[in-house]
Parts: C-alpha cells; sequence; structure tokens
C-alpha cells in the first residue's frame, strides 16, 4: 500500500515545475523591501560623516583627512539609516547580500585626485579583532552639563549598572555591568544620554555636576537695630517699626523661584495621582477628596517626568511665568468640583383598595 502511495507521489511530481532554483546558474529575483548591504558612490561623496554618525551599530568610518569611507559588513544591520540621512544620496541598498567568505573582513573606499582626475579606490582589508574588541562606541555617555540628576536612568536600568547620588551630584555607570539595551536614553527626560565612546578601556565612569543656585526663604523677622549699650541685661532692644508698605512675604519668596517650572491647568486635571507616583523628588501631593493639586517649587527638580506621563496633558514644562500663575514655593490648586444632581426621591405606590385589581 505504501509503495503505491510513493508512485503516485513520484509520478505526480513528473510533471511538476522544480520547486527550487538552480542558483547560481538562474538569476535570484529579490523583492522590493529586501535589505542584502550597503553600496557607497564614493565618486559623489563628500565624506560628511552623517552616515558614521547615525549608524546605530557603528559599522562605518569615515575619515575626511585620508578621504577614506569604510564599512564593517558584519557590524551592519541593515537598517538603511544612512541612506535616508545622506545628503548627496551616494548611499543605497543593494538587494543582493555579500558573498560569503571564510575571513572577516570590511570594505575600504578612497577616493584620490591625480592630476586633477579623481580615482576610486576599493580594497577588502581583515578586521582586526582586537582593535573591534577596543571599540567603545556602544557605551552610554552622559551630558553632565544637562543632567538634572532625577534618577530615572537608575531606577529603569535593567542591570543596575547606573547610580544617582543627588546630594553629592554624581553619575556613575558600571560599564561591565551595563548591557547597552538604551532603556536609560528612552526614559531620560532632558535627553542627556546618548551613546558614545570613552578613550582608553574604563571599567567605571563617575561625573559630577556643578551645583545648582541655592534656594533660600527670606527672612520673616527684621534685625533688631542697635540703640548703644544696654543699660542692665533684662533691656532688649527695640523692635524694628513696620514700613509703611511692607512687602508681602509672598513676593519675596516669588523673587527665589527660577523661570523654568511646572504648569498646570487644573479644571482639565483628573486627580488620577500618576504624576504624584511618578515624581522623583516627591514634591507633588493630591488630595481626591478635596480635588486639590500641590506642588513644592523647592523640591521639584523640574524634570518633565509628571508632565510627560499625565493622562489629560494638563501638565507642562513652561521656560517663563505668565501673568496670574502663582509663584509661591508650595502652591496649591483647586480642580474642578464636580456636583452630583440630586436623586429623585422613590414614588411610592399606594397600595390598592379593597376590590381593586393588582397592577
Amino acid at each position: 500500500m505504501s509503495f503505491l502511495i510513493y508512485m503516485k507521489q513520484a509520478l505526480s511530481n513528473l510533471f511538476k515545475p522544480p520547486v527550487t532554483t538552480s542558483y547560481p546558474l538562474k538569476p535570484k529575483t529579490f523583492k522590493p523591501h529586501d535589505r542584502g548591504r550597503v553600496i557607497n558612490d564614493i565618486s559623489r561623496c563628500i565624506l560628511c560623516g552623517q552616515c558614521m554618525r547615525t549608524c546605530p551599530a557603528g559599522a562605518i568610518t569615515v575619515d575626511r583627512t585620508t578621504g577614506i569611507w569604510k564599512i564593517n559588513p558584519f557590524a551592519c544591520v541593515q537598517c538603511a539609516g544612512c541612506v535616508e540621512v545622506c545628503p548627496k544620496k551616494c548611499l543605497h541598498m543593494d538587494p543582493e547580500a555579500a558573498a560569503p567568505d571564510v575571513k572577516k573582513s570590511e570594505i575600504i573606499l578612497q577616493v584620490k585626485k591625480e592630476d586633477g582626475v579623481s580615482r576610486v579606490q576599493r580594497k577588502v582589508a581583515a578586521i582586526n579583532m582586537a582593535e573591534a574588541a577596543m571599540d567603545d562606541r556602544s557605551h552610554i555617555v552622559n551630558n553632565i552639563m544637562k543632567c538634572i540628576f532625577c534618577g530615572q536612568c537608575m531606577r529603569n536600568c535593567p542591570s543596575g549598572a547606573i547610580t544617582v547620588d543627588r546630594r553629592s551630584r554624581t553619575w556613575r555607570i558600571n560599564l561591565e555591568a551595563c548591557v547597552n539595551c538604551g532603556t536609560c536614553i528612552d526614559n531620560c527626560p532632558r535627553k542627556c544620554l546618548s551613546l558614545g565612546c570613552y578613550l582608553g578601556n574604563p571599567s567605571e565612569i563617575t561625573m559630577k555636576g556643578s551645583r545648582p543656585p541655592v534656594r533660600r526663604r527670606p527672612s520673616t523677622f527684621a534685625p533688631a537695630e542697635k540703640e548703644g549699650p544696654l543699660t542692665s541685661p533684662v533691656q532688649t532692644a527695640k523692635p524694628e517699626a513696620p514700613a509703611e508698605n511692607p512687602m508681602p512675604a509672598v513676593k519675596a519668596e516669588e523673587a527665589t523661584v527660577p523661570d523654568t517650572h511646572i504648569r498646570i491647568e487644573a479644571e482639565k486635571c483628573l486627580f488620577c495621582g500618576k504624576c504624584e507616583h511618578n515624581c522623583p523628588a516627591d514634591a507633588i501631593s493630591i488630595d481626591r477628596r478635596n480635588r486639590t493639586w500641590t506642588i513644592d517649587r523647592e523640591k521639584c527638580i523640574t524634570c518633565g517626568v509628571c508632565a510627560d506621563g499625565c493622562p489629560a496633558h494638563c501638565l507642562t514644562l513652561a521656560d517663563a511665568w505668565e501673568a496670574g500663575e502663582k509663584k509661591e514655593m508650595k502652591s496649591t490648586y483647586q480642580g474642578k468640583i464636580l456636583h452630583r444632581p440630586p436623586r429623585p426621591a422613590p414614588v411610592r405606590k399606594e397600595a390598592p383598595k379593597d376590590g381593586e385589581p393588582h397592577a
């Protein structure tokens, strides 16, 4: 029985075209979305370096002094990012992949001008694996001048490689523990983290930021005047007479509040509590019962995390104050009070009288 099934399948295959193609005798047909390798028309290239800076895998190297454009096919991920940012459109994606080889090599293109004529030289050189192992272009680099030490990178790091000390304003990363996942870059509110390189082969990097301006509360007590030597130990100095137009304490506090601040549209607030939960400095408190939103601007580090996670989009990170805004160190905003209409009293039906049918 099995022999008959085999013969039936064999005879049917005789009259069908082959499933496989005779490659490389028959050329391969490519689909429009196939990405095999990056090709550079070096005669049109101006060696601007945009492709090198955009490449997420660090596979492209540009040297303007020697006129060399170099690509590592084994590091390239065929994302076509370099093709999209090329200003001269000299890069394009070839659907055919590179030919396999036993050794890892990189493609080097160089333009040399001889007697006023540009000549292109192309060569394939073996990759120095020792230099490739020392390539540090995939490390996390912090622009410490923009860092506000909010700690978002430390809390989101899956390997615990980042340490932030707000008191001493230090940012530390353990390069051996870092897995270069980029989670800290995505969660940084000030976008001060990026991929870069360090000189040498360090195992840990520590950066220290500058001290921010200290916000001091103005003194509410006026200093006592000196009226000469005291005649007795019990005698004290007379208090200073109040001025005719004293400046309120709120105005004195307003002068210490910086221009960059969190602005809220209290009428749009849902009082969901996400800003209070996400605030790294615990500067926000919400009272859902009374529908009040309070911020302590002395604790606020203006990281913008609350504004990014607000579902109602009622929080924004503003750079300047508008007329009518509260500038107190601790400001409380009243939200929209919800008034529920009174429930109608239930209608009681009278009991049916004797002899009347029930409803």
